[in-house]
């Protein structure tokens, strides 16, 4: 407060005068309190001695005020914190025991704990004023957590006993009994839900017992602890799935279905979160992990589903409510699965298989997302914590699984099309609907990609397992180049979106965006020169969201930095895909991409618009002369392209000119097209192998089909062929008086220079390209 040594005294003097002045001005002296004032003040010993003073006061504000100065006063200074918690300890353990407020135990409770604690490391004085008083303080905690106090009380007594236990084993091990006994009791579960915050510290305190055993029997202790909850957890599922299991083994429970289903779940998340702090915890010695059992544990959470193989003579209310909770028993068993796959590591490569096939049909299923959510988010931490999966089909099974969840953000569809059409459709929707002015504010929440949280989950936990999936070395070539596709388009698409047609939630877009650019970072981060041809790319990946500083402390820009300065630094020990692997257009893509692509659906709205000429799938080539009447219609089908995900339509509509002048109307989708107004010709990419031409004359008719056999015309003729020099006019050169011959042989047309110009012969009998 003051570097004088004044700051004591003008607290003392006009904030802590009285009592009630004490409890009112509490605030500002703990925010004017500093460490300096009590070093260096000539205060100090009125300022311990009015402490000690409010906290005798019979008044309740003063006592939660010293206690709370006594508190601050210690974390400030170690020397007075050294001198008066022998005085301290003795005065407001008791207050344990008796009928205080909450708020007066929760003070103290927190006093002792840093004085306990913060002086570990100070043996003499653990000898004289911790170790005979940190038994009293244990069972003064559990006294008050037998009470059935407030739930934040009992947390925060639960949490006090995990800490001191493992500092002090060997003198809580009268009381190891009754803390298993007051830990279990409020992880036994209740109909009503056990709040978090009870099991969460429960569990941690459940997790730290065997610490009273000794370096001998600790592990012992542990393992005891480990397979009765197994047990536990176990009992709980088949309490949960008695609907559903064979004849024989179904459970019969004696209670209402819905207190009995409740109380299992209750049971069955305690479980597992007490399993979980178990994994966690420290044996002193090295200790075997029950892997098989727990993997077991995990099977039987992960792969539940709603199909029944008990007999139809089952309660339905029962079914009803056993099916209700299979996404909270889904989401635990991931929670589980995630936990031990961090704990264990490569130790469940052994299951691997099994627990990604599970995971597959799980994601396979069409279920609600809120069921395929904890599937999603369990494969980043399993693949990353044990050794990738052996089977090419099983990473290509979940990549054909999870894709599906990212294309929504590739839709062009607002949700409320639907709606509006279904009404367009109905009696009452033929009437008219008013339309006001700023109701596109109201509507605003409708047309938006991600309407919902759960949408959210799913696309930002699809895109972290896609990057996983893509680490994989032996996934088809195939599903990599879709996979690369589809991270293309959501950064094109996504662009130039603004994050409110995104989600209601702003942060959403930019959180997709960097795990997307993240993704196709990992794809080509293999060496300096592929980095450095996607200068762009990394630069948008290691800048920060809002500004344009880069934050060295991530390691993983530091390695991309390392390698596009230091090109001599050895590249990853890992194949990057050739280019060849990756098909950016759908006239590339084999035949296992395209099957893939259209079982997934994850083809473009933009078809809807051009279905009728992806239907027709040809070009009308129309020559109509004025003089004479001839029209020739030559149908040409065409192959299509798509950049990315989306297809490209390239209209080409030619205007019409004066007489002897074709008349092209081109609208196709084809990757090289040529066309003249000069020879009257559009020259395309062959996909069928028949070739229709009609000649219409006033005078004569007649018809020529041709049909060649396979690569009769090849697709280099669009190659080879040189477009001529024209001019926008072109004149067949014909003499008077006579008909132009109907040949398709080399001919000449005139142009404003007068210059002859021979044109090709397209040879439909030859697979040889034509001479120019």
């Amino acid at each position: 407060m003051g570097s004088s040594g004044n700051g004591l005294q003008t607290l003392l003097q006009l904030h802590l005068a009285t009592d009630a002045s004490a409890a009112y001005n509490l605030p500002t002296v703990l925010t004017l309190l500093s460490s300096e004032d009590l070093e260096s003040s000539p205060h100090i010993t009125k300022w311990t001695t009015r402490i000690n003073a409010l906290i005798h006061s019979k008044d309740t504000g003063a006592r939660w005020a010293g206690i709370v100065l006594a508190l601050e006063s210690s974390k400030l200074s170690r020397t007075m914190l050294l001198n008066s918690s022998q005085g301290w300890i003795t005065t407001v353990l008791p207050m344990l025991s008796r009928n205080e407020y909450t708020i007066i135990w929760k003070a103290v409770i927190r006093l002792l704990a840093f004085i306990c604690l913060s002086t570990s490391n100070l043996s003499e004085f653990q000898r004289t004023v911790v170790t005979p008083n940190v038994t009293k303080f244990s069972a003064a905690l559990i006294s008050l957590i037998e009470k059935n106090v407030e739930d934040e009380l009992k947390a925060l007594c639960s949490n006090t006993l995990a800490g001191i236990v493992p500092l002090y084993p060997n003198l809580h091990r009268s009381l190891a009994s009754k803390l298993s006994s007051v830990s279990l009791n409020m992880l036994n579960g209740t109909p009503i839900g056990t709040p978090a915050i009870i099991v969460s510290s429960a569990s941690k305190l459940h997790a730290c017992l065997h610490t009273t055993g000794g370096k001998v029997g600790s592990a012992a202790l542990w393992r005891k602890d480990v397979g009765d909850t197994i047990s536990f957890c176990l009992a709980a599922v088949a309490a949960l799935r008695s609907t559903s299991m064979p004849e024989g083994k179904a459970y019969s429970p004696l209670a209402d279905p819905i207190v009995d289903v409740a109380l299992n779940v209750d049971k069955l998340q305690c479980g597992v979160t007490l399993l979980s702090y178990l994994l966690r915890s420290t044996v002193p010695r090295p200790v075997p992990v029950p892997v098989h059992s727990i993997v077991r544990l995990c099977i039987e959470l992960t792969k539940v589903t709603e199909k029944n193989d008990a007999g139809s003579e089952v309660d339905p209310h029962r079914r009803n409510m056993e099916n209700f909770v299979i996404p909270h028993i889904l989401e635990i068993g991931c929670t589980l699965l995630e936990c031990t796959a961090k704990c264990v590591k490569n130790r469940m490569s052994p299951y691997m298989t099994t627990l990604l096939n599970i995971a597959s049909y799980q994601l396979e299923q069409p279920t609600p997302l809120i069921y395929r959510l904890p599937f999603v988010k369990i494969l980043p931490p399993l693949l990353s914590s044990t050794l990738p999966p052996s089977d090419p089909l099983l990473a290509g099974r979940l990549i054909k699984a999870i894709l599906p969840c990212l294309t929504s953000l590739l839709s062009e569809k607002k949700p409320t099309d639907d709606q509006n059409r279904a009404s367009s459709s109905s009696k009452k929707g033929k009437k008219r609907v008013q339309g006001y002015e700023g109701d596109e504010i109201f509507k605003a929440g409708r047309d938006v990609l991600c309407g919902s949280n759960v949408e959210a989950e799913v696309i930002l936990a699809a895109l972290d397992a896609l990057q996983c999936l893509l680490r994989v070395p032996n996934i088809p070539v195939y599903l990599r180049s879709l996979s690369t596709r589809l991270l293309i388009s959501i950064l094109l698409a996504l662009q130039n979106l603004p994050a409110t047609s995104v989600s209601r939630d702003l942060a959403l877009k930019d959180k997709i965006l960097i795990r997307a650019r993240n993704c196709c970072i990992e794809v080509i981060g293999g060496s300096s020169s592929v980095l450095c041809t996607s200068l762009p790319l990394v630069v948008q990946t290691i800048l920060r969201d809002e500004s344009t500083s880069i934050d060295i402390s991530r390691t993983k820009d530091t390695r991309l930095l390392d390698l596009m300065i230091h090109p001599r630094l050895p590249p990853l020990v890992r194949s990057l895909p050739s280019l060849d692997s990756i098909t950016l257009c759908k006239s590339n893509e084999s035949k296992d991409e395209k099957e893939t692509r259209e079982k997934l659906g994850l083809d473009s709205n933009a078809d809807d618009a051009i279905s009728y000429e992806s239907k027709r799938n040809e070009v009308q080539v129309n020559d109509t002369s004025t003089t004479q009447g001839i029209q020739q219609n030559v149908p040409i089908y065409t192959h299509q392209i798509a950049t990315g995900v989306v297809p490209v339509v390239t209209p080409f509509n030619s205007r019409p000119s004066s007489t002897g002048q074709i008349d092209v109307h081109m609208e196709v989708e084809t990757t090289q097209t040529f066309s003249s107004q000069a020879n009257n010709t559009a020259i395309s990419r062959v996909k069928n192998n028949e070739v229709n031409i009609t000649t219409t004359n006033p005078a004569t008719t007649q018809q020529t089909n041709i049909a060649p056999r396979a690569n009769t015309i090849p697709t280099s003729v669009a190659e080879s062929i040189q477009a001529p020099k024209v001019t926008p006019e072109v004149r067949p050169t014909v003499p008077q008086g006579q008909q132009p011959p109907m040949q398709s042989g080399p001919y000449t047309v005139a142009s404003d220079d007068d210059e002859d110009i021979e044109m090709p012969e397209l040879n439909l009998e030859s697979d040889t390209d034509p001479e120019e």
